[in-house]
């Protein structure tokens, strides 16, 4: 029995966020962008909060 296409592209996506947070800040961000509004504020501040918190320097 195999997963469909859509499930494993979901799945790999799930495993990535967890492995990247700050990359999950960014893609929120280029969702509002793209979704909302393009003056939507770029998060610097989160970014590094997120990256601050699992260990990683970000600059």
């Amino acid at each position: 029995m195999s997963l469909p296409r859509a499930a494993c592209r979901w799945l790999r996506g799930q495993a990535e966020v967890r492995r990247a947070p700050p990359a999950e800040v960014v893609s929120g961000f280029n969702r509002a962008f793209h979704d909302e509004s393009r003056q939507t504020p770029y998060p610097v501040e989160e970014i590094h909060r997120v990256g601050a918190e699992y260990g990683l320097a970000l600059s």
